[in-house]
């Protein structure tokens, strides 16, 4: 089930995308919600199966091309991020965006396939470098590494989330946990460009989040009243940071999923639900810590 209450994910311009590789093929290996106005994702959605993620890594990212398919319905967009690249480092003095990747390459390398479907630029925003590649970096091998030694070698199915955020986070003064923040300077936030015969703006993210539920199997035969089950029935985790090329201001952090769905909720809104599909997602007792 998809996400509910999430900012912008009801507009118009918010569209469904099946991630496939081709115009003809059949196959679904994830899917977006992507942003014709911004035209970046609000999220993807992906899961790992037991035998898929049992064979993480057995593909290398220099397998694939590497080399990015535009997004449904946008013409251009490869050359936008190009020219924002360009754009970005001179007013910047260094080079700062990247193409980032919401559904990661590398979690698919359990397949060819699904890993040259995570290389169309509707899973793509744009990204700062310094993030992208140091601690955010870090946390998708964290969460690969969930998937495919916790997780999958349990028998258990992953499904995943992850999006952007315009609400950003702070650490309050004294530590704790983060709160929102919405004036955190966005750097390079925005591009427009022409594709055919249409204007489009590029947009730069505040933040960026993933979450992660691992949904194990039920027993064969029932667990008797007065023993306790051998394992939870699902374990979940969630990680969010800002898109900044200072990484003092990126405040990544890990939390449950119950506290990140509070971060991404704008004041007096309902409460955003990750993983309607599953209670037992968002609930707290149930968090793992990567």
């Amino acid at each position: 089930m998809a996400p509910q209450n999430l900012p912008n994910s009801a507009l118009t311009t918010s569209i469904v995308v099946e991630q496939k590789l081709g115009h003809t093929g059949n196959t679904v290996y994830f899917v977006t919600l992507f942003d014709e106005t911004r035209t970046i994702p609000l999220y993807s959605a992906y899961k790992v199966t037991p035998s898929q993620g049992k064979a993480i890594g057995r593909h290398k990212r220099n397998e694939v091309s590497g080399s990015w398919r535009t997004a449904p319905g946008v013409t251009g967009l490869n050359n936008a991020y190009k020219a924002a690249i360009r754009i970005c480092k001179a007013k910047t003095g260094s080079p700062q965006l990247s193409r980032g990747h919401m559904n990661p390459s590398a979690i698919n390398s359990f397949d060819l396939n699904h890993m040259k479907a995570t290389y169309t630029l509707s899973n793509a925003v744009p990204q700062f470098q310094k993030f992208n590649s140091k601690q955010w970096g870090t946390q998708e091998e964290k969460i690969r590494n969930y998937a495919k030694n916790t997780c999958a070698n349990g028998g258990g199915t992953l499904y995943m989330l992850t999006g952007i955020s315009d609400i950003g986070l702070k650490i309050p003064s004294g530590g704790g946990n983060p709160v929102q923040d919405t004036s955190i300077l966005q750097k390079c936030p925005q591009y427009t460009f022409t594709g055919g015969r249409k204007s489009h703006t590029l947009g730069t993210p505040r933040a960026v989040w993933s979450a992660g539920c691992c949904v194990w199997p039920k027993p064969a035969t029932p667990v008797p009243p007065t023993k306790k089950p051998k394992r939870f029935p699902v374990t979940s985790f969630a990680v969010m940071s800002n898109n900044h090329p200072d990484e003092s201001q990126l405040h990544i952090k890990q939390m449950s999923v119950a506290d990140l769905e509070t971060l991404l909720t704008p004041t007096a809104a309902s409460i955003v639900i990750l993983f309607p599909g599953n209670s037992d997602c968002r609930l707290s007792k149930y968090n793992h810590m990567l």
